[in-house]
C-alpha cells in the first residue's frame, strides 16, 4: 500500500503543477494580452495600415494558447484516468477521489477548460471587433495580392482560433477520460494486472 500511496500523491502533485501552469499561462497571457491591445488601440492610427496583420498575430497568440492549454488539459484527464484504473480500481483501496470527481465533473457546468476557453473567446472577439472597426474594407476589393493573401491567413486563423475555443469550452473532458479509461483498462489486462 505504501507504494500505491506513493505514486497516488507523486500523480496527484503532478496533476496540481500542470493545473498551476494552466492558470499562470491564462494570467499571463491576460496581462499581456490587454497590454498590447490598449497600446494598440492608444496608438490605432499608426498601426491602421497592418491592421490586418495586427490581428493575425494576435489570433495567432490567442490559437497557439488555446492549444498549449488544450494539451496541458489531456495530460491530467490522462493522469487522472490512470489513477483511477491502476490505484482506484485496485481491491480495498482506500482512493477514490477520480472516480468521484468524474462523476462529478459530468453534472458541472463550468471547470477549468470551459471557463478559460470562455475567457479567450471575449479576448478572440475583441480583437476581430477592433480589425473590424480599423479595417478599411475597401482595401479588400482594390485586388491588392498582399492584401488578399493577410485576409486568407486572418479567415484561416480565426477559423482555427475558434475550432480550438469550442473544443475547450463544449469538448474537453468526457469522452478524452472515457477513452483513456478505456486503454488503461487494455494496458492493465494486457500487464496481467487485475484487480
Amino acid at each position: 500500500m505504501n507504494d500505491i500511496y506513493k505514486e497516488f500523491e507523486a500523480l496527484r502533485t503532478e496533476i496540481h503543477e500542470w493545473q498551476k501552469m494552466r492558470i499562470y499561462l491564462l494570467v499571463s497571457f491576460m496581462t499581456i494580452y490587454s497590454t498590447a491591445i490598449f497600446y494598440t488601440l492608444a496608438n490605432i492610427e499608426d498601426y491602421a495600415d497592418n491592421i490586418l496583420p495586427f490581428g493575425t498575430i494576435a489570433l495567432s497568440i490567442i490559437f497557439g494558447i488555446s492549444l498549449l492549454y488544450y494539451y496541458l488539459a489531456i495530460g491530467n484527464i490522462r493522469k487522472g484516468s490512470y489513477i483511477q484504473v491502476f490505484i482506484e480500481e485496485k481491491k480495498d483501496s482506500l482512493f477514490k477521489w477520480e472516480s468521484r470527481r468524474s462523476k462529478f465533473i459530468q453534472q458541472q457546468k463550468l471547470n477549468l477548460n470551459n471557463t478559460s476557453g470562455i475567457i479567450l473567446f471575449i479576448y478572440t472577439i475583441i480583437t476581430i471587433i477592433i480589425i473590424i472597426m480599423k479595417f478599411n474594407l475597401a482595401k479588400l476589393f482594390s485586388l491588392d495580392k498582399i492584401i488578399f493573401a493577410e485576409s486568407i491567413l486572418f479567415t484561416i486563423i480565426t477559423i482555427l482560433t475558434f475550432v480550438m475555443l469550442f473544443r475547450l469550452i463544449f469538448d474537453t473532458g468526457n469522452k478524452e477520460r472515457d477513452g483513456f479509461i478505456e486503454i488503461w483498462r487494455t494496458i492493465r489486462e494486457n500487464e496481467g494486472d487485475f484487480i
